[in-house]
């Protein structure tokens, strides 16, 4: 389990041997020295402060220290386990990271994905992360099978990352090669059907000058939900040369591999309770007749909207118009692969669009309450057993994540002379990663459908379903690479026989680095690549692998509602095509046969629809995974920096000052750009914007004092700041968004009592982080759906300014609008052939948009910003050598604001609603202004007079959606959700928690190499929500009460731990066996985590109950 721990070993061991005479080393002001109050939990020193070794009690920052033992006691393997323990730390075992998207909203949880990024400080966010104080990939998890100690510094720090999130960060102390040691570690965990191997080796060999260092590790994790597994490889190997007494060479290289199929954290989305509770109504697509569960029955008519599910149209409750049942759908059971009988298919290059008959599938749906009260209602997960088992059934069994990373560091260290020092380093990083999410998280359905649509049987009515839409697989590389030196001085005026010897002592280091970050991205899609009629490959714009994302997959995972199985692996995304290679291996990758089965009008076909007579046609298609669209972003990040630790009064006033100057500039790369078949390319993946569009510098600095009052009492004062350069977005102004920064502050008090056995330390803290592209709630989904309200190619604005000058100009009717979608018109400057560039400025000048606008690489956002404020106690109790207990508090307050301000600004104007948008603001263009307006006469002469955004009107082509109904629902519900958090508590947050923890080690007698330990974690109740304020009586909520929370139910959790350590084989090996019970006597079940306005709770963490591990551990 935990590689490094030969240092906790150690300490066990060495009452029991000589003491040896040892040659005495003199360490560089960048190593970490061991003091002798190291003992148990409890580290005196750190790098976190000055990036110089530095007594924590001397720094005013809140920073803690896990050590070697507190891992091994704990069993603690990676992040989340450690940050179970610590203040105002928050990870998977005490924490669900979730977002809220979705229309209508729907709860998504982010730890399957990256449970290493599925965490937060503070409430703020999540941790930075450092590997010796390089900044690392946040991907890239961490594991204890190589670490001598874990670092966590909370808030800002400008002198360890002016580029960094407010939050804090997380060190990590890898092994390293130890000169004139020799020692070998074996190590065996088991448990809860998951198993790990590690293995550590020290060899010196040439004495101290020349020493390696190697490591492995495997695990094999599972969870109660099957089929789930997390598969991972690392192989560690360091050199440590000291070829002169003053000069140290060291390299590292780590290898990493990890294959995971996580099980769902959260129950499914719940869209059958309601359709059970309302009887199991069905419904015949061919008749459009709805079964009521009474058995009477009734035609649906009128507008399908889910939202009147139950109260309009004759639908029953319980049952729906689902837009994605529209779409073309593969039907998959046991493995096997079906198509289904669809509307239509359409001749722009979208066969599997909505096609052209109002012809409708129905699916089970949430409850009505939910339905009409959507603005500010979240779905609501499964939470009853009888429908889903959430100790057995893994529903999301089709989404997997590969991943593969090379860590590499070098290391030079030099005395240049007396107390200055060099030390200069090099760190990179390669990662790459698929992440396959077929399966979504959409929730559970029924098939309430009769008959297809050409009124076959329906031989899956009546079953469960989980639907997989608009799959989108990804792959990713990252590349991160830093150079640093640091320039280290001590300057002593105590050993002077003057005056000056006032002047203290004073340690200064100055830091150079260099920072170079890439990332690139390419996202995949199902498309029909074989030729058919209704494909137009003429059309300009069409694009096999944009025009694929209404491919619907139904999963069968059960009957009447329930789920019985996983739904598998079979009928999943095919193999993606291979990244950055050229067409076509680029573009398209594994393919399957379909057969597509749909309507088309045929006037001597035998069925007729909607008064149109036709016939159903199937035909062989042959779907592929293709290329959708790429992405990249770079930084190259250069900074400058000092800092000085100041030593006065006989040490007993300690004053840190830092500076730090970082420039950071960034870029974007170019969009895929499509060929002449059709196809996406990775023709543009390294073709990059302007360097210099993106730059930002500034200054970050940390202030800090710590007073020795007495040797018992300490008061310590800090403040520091950081920003932390995101990739260049725009907001719709088309000004740069402003980069995250933080500001925090700390202060407090420190007790070292009883000949320094126990140290207890309470730190007060008020943090910040402001313009966070960390968004809650659908602030991101917004921004660019709003920009679709510009440029929708059937009905958006610039479209309706096109059919104004075509009118005018007595111009072909609709040939401007597919010219001007078309991105490479404005790149190139040509409308086409016939029509000059004077109408795209025209359209650009009346639609108050800059050209930069429809640049297709620009990308859109906004920000939000928290704060947080609150308490961290640490206490660390040594009474006895043998005996360690270390008690952790927190009281926490961590609040959203500024959400969506751009996004609002741009819309409404500042000061604006949406019912009184202030003159300029695009609503105010698209409904309000002259420019809105039309008259429109037909062909019959009859003339209709309106507005754009609010009436519906033939010239749209027959669509029967006028913006208002789009926008409305789609946009404007999502952002007034979001806003409405402003000012309200982030979720879960937690007003106290306490932790303590203890081991006692017996020494001889009976018991004698028996430990035993434990540990109590309790969680206050944590604020899951508000609930709502009914403003005009209507008995719908319009906002939330900031003062009415809505809480779950604090909790304590108990862990235990064993262990028996002896000599065995002659005395050669120390053997340890050690038992771990975690969450001992936990049942499992579902925690809520967040709820609705009405007080309910509508989605749940997975509680997995007691863990239990049994680790032998053989050292020699």
């Amino acid at each position: 389990m935990l590689g490094a721990s030969h240092l906790a070993y150690s300490q066990e061991t060495d009452s029991e041997e000589e003491e040896e005479e040892e040659e005495v080393f003199e360490l560089s002001p960048f190593e970490v020295s061991a003091s002798p109050t190291d003992i148990g939990y409890r580290a005196t020193n750190t790098l976190a402060g000055t990036r110089m070794n530095a007594n924590i009690k001397d720094l005013g920052a809140s920073i803690t220290v896990v050590t070697a033992q507190q891992l091994e006691d704990t069993a603690a393997v990676d992040l989340n386990d450690v940050f179970l323990y610590e203040s105002n730390t928050e990870g998977t075992g005490n924490y669900t990271s979730f977002s809220v998207s979705g229309n209508p909203p729907t709860v998504s949880e982010d730890i399957q994905q990256s449970p290493a990024q599925a965490n937060r400080i503070r409430g703020i966010g999540s941790a930075e992360r450092t590997i010796n104080y390089f900044t690392s990939l946040s991907q890239i998890p961490i594991d204890a099978y190589n670490i001598e100690r874990v670092t966590i510094n909370r808030g800002p720090n400008s002198v360890l990352y002016g580029l960094g999130a407010a939050s804090g960060l997380v060190n990590t102390t890898p092994g390293k090669a130890t000169l004139g040691s020799d020692y070998t570690r074996i190590q065996f965990r088991v448990g809860d059907d998951s198993y790990r191997g590690s293995f550590n080796v020290n060899k010196s060999i040439i004495e101290d000058k020349l020493a390696v260092y190697v490591a492995g590790m495997y695990q094999d994790q599972e969870w109660q939900r099957k089929p789930s597994f997390e598969l991972t490889r690392r192989q560690y190997a360091a050199v440590t040369y000291k070829p002169f007494e003053n000069t140290k060479i060291s390299g590292s290289v780590e290898f990493f591999s990890q294959d995971a199929n996580r099980p769902n954290f959260t129950p499914p989305n719940d869209y059958v309770s309601s359709w059970i509770d309302a009887g199991r109504p069905s419904y015949n697509p061919v008749t459009r007749t709805v079964t009521r569960g009474d058995g009477t029955t009734a035609v649906v008519t009128g507008i399908r909207d889910y939202r009147e599910a139950g109260s309009l149209n004759n639908l029953a409750e319980g049952i729906s118009f689902d837009w994605n049942n529209t779409r073309a759908a593969i039907l998959i059971e046991d493995g096997d692969i079906y198509g289904r009988f669809q509307r239509g298919v359409q001749n722009n290059g979208e066969p599997f669009g909505v096609g052209n008959t109002n012809l409708d599938y129905l699916a089970t749906t949430m409850n009505p309450y939910e339905l009409s009260g959507y603005e500010l209602w979240t779905t609501t997960q499964i939470n009853d057993k009888s429908i889903y088992d959430w100790e057995s059934i893994n529903i999301l069994s089709g989404n997997s994540v590969s991943s593969e990373a090379v860590t590499y560091e070098l290391g030079f260290s030099q005395k240049l002379a007396e107390k200055l020092y060099l030390d200069v380093g090099f760190f990179k990083e390669d990662y790459d990663e698929d992440v396959n999410t077929s399966m979504g998280e959409r929730g559970i359905r029924v098939d309430v459908n009769e008959f297809f649509l050409d009124g076959s049987e329906n031989p899956h009515f009546g079953k469960t379903y989980v639907d997989s839409v608009q799959a989108s697989p990804q792959h990713r590389t990252a590349n991160n690479e830093i150079a640093r030196a640091n320039l280290a001085y001590e300057l002593d005026f105590t050993e002077q026989d003057n005056i000056f010897r006032f002047l203290g002592t004073h340690k200064a280091n100055a830091l150079w680095q260099n920072r170079k970050l890439r990332n690139q991205w390419a996202r995949y899609r199902e498309a029909v690549i074989s030729e058919h009629d209704w494909v137009d490959m003429s059309s300009a714009v069409f694009s096999r692998g944009n025009n694929a994302a209404v491919l619907t997959k139904f999963f069968y995972v059960g009957e009447n509602g329930v789920i019985e199985n996983s739904p598998g692996t079979n009928g999943l995304f095919p193999e993606h095509p291979v990244f950055g290679a050229a067409y076509p291996e680029g573009s398209v990758g594994g393919s399957y046969s379909l057969p597509v089965s749909y309507f088309a009008p045929n006037p001597e076909g035998e069925f007729v629809i909607d008064g149109v007579n036709g016939e159903w046609i199937t035909e062989p298609t042959t779907v592929a995974a293709v290329l959708h669209d790429t992405r990249a972003d770079r930084r190259e990040i250069d900074s400058q920096g000092a800092v000085i630790q100041s030593f006065f009064w006989d040490d007993r006033i300690v004053t840190t000052l830092g500076w730090r100057d970082d420039e950071a500039t960034n870029q974007d790369g170019d969009i895929a750009p499509t060929n002449a078949a059709g196809y996406r390319t990775f023709g543009k993946l390294d073709s990059w914007n302007d360097w210099d569009a993106s730059v930002v510098e500034g200054p970050t600095k940390t202030r800090g004092i710590v007073f020795h009052a007495f040797d018992w009492l300490s008061l310590h004062y800090n403040e520091s700041d950081n920003f932390n350069p995101a990739p260049a977005a725009v907001d719709f102004f088309g000004n740069l968004l402003p980069n995250p920064s933080g500001d925090g502050e700390d202060y407090g008090v420190t007790f070292n009592l009883f000949e320094d056995k126990l140290v207890a330390r309470i730190n007060m803290f008020e943090a910040f982080e402001q313009n966070s592209r960390d968004l809650p709630g659908d602030i991101g989904r917004f921004t660019w759906r709003s920009r679709r309200v510009e440029d929708e190619g059937s009905w958006g604005f610039r479209d309706f300014l096109e059919w104004k000058i075509t009118n005018r100009d007595n111009l072909p009717a609709r040939d401007l609008p597919g010219s001007l979608n078309d991105i490479g018109f404005l790149q190139d400057g040509l409308l086409n052939s016939s029509y000059p560039q004077q109408y795209a400025d025209e359209i650009i000048e009346r639609a108050m948009y800059p050209s930069s606008y429809y640049d297709g690489r620009t990308n859109y956002s906004d920000t939000a910003s928290a704060a947080a404020e609150g308490m961290e106690i640490e206490v660390i109790y040594n009474p006895i050598e043998n005996w360690t207990m270390k008690l952790t508090g927190a009281k926490l307050d961590s609040i959203y604001s500024d959400l969506g301000f751009y996004t609002t600004a741009w819309l409404y104007g500042e000061g604006g609603t949406y019912e009184n948008p202030i003159e300029g603001s695009r609503v105010w263009l698209w409904r309000d202004s002259p420019e809105a307006q039309f008259t429109y006469t037909d062909g019959d002469g009859n003339t209709q007079t309106g507005n754009w955004f609010n009436d519906r009107a033939e010239l749209w082509g027959g669509n029967s959606q006028i913006p208002r109904e789009w926008f409305e629902p789609v946009v404007k519900s999502l952002l007034d959700n979001a806003i409405l958090r402003d000012g309200l508590p982030r979720p879960q947050v937690r007003k106290w928690r306490w932790n303590f923890i203890t081991n006692y080690r017996f020494i001889d007698g009976a018991l004698g190499g028996t430990s035993i330990g434990g540990s109590v974690r309790w969680q206050d109740k944590a604020a899951i929500g508000n609930r709502g304020l009914d403003e005009d009586g209507d008995g719908l909520f319009e906002s939330y009460d900031a003062f009415d929370l809505i809480y779950d139910d604090g909790e304590t959790n108990l862990d235990l731990w064993a262990s028996y350590t002896r000599k065995i084989w002659n005395d050669s090996v120390n053997w340890k066996i050690q038992l771990n019970i975690r969450d001992a006597f936990d049942s499992g079940g579902l925690t809520p985590i967040a709820a609705n306005p009405n007080g309910a709770a509508n989605a749940w963490r997975i509680e997995d109950g007691t863990q239990y591990y049994l680790t032998n551990t053989f050292e020699f």
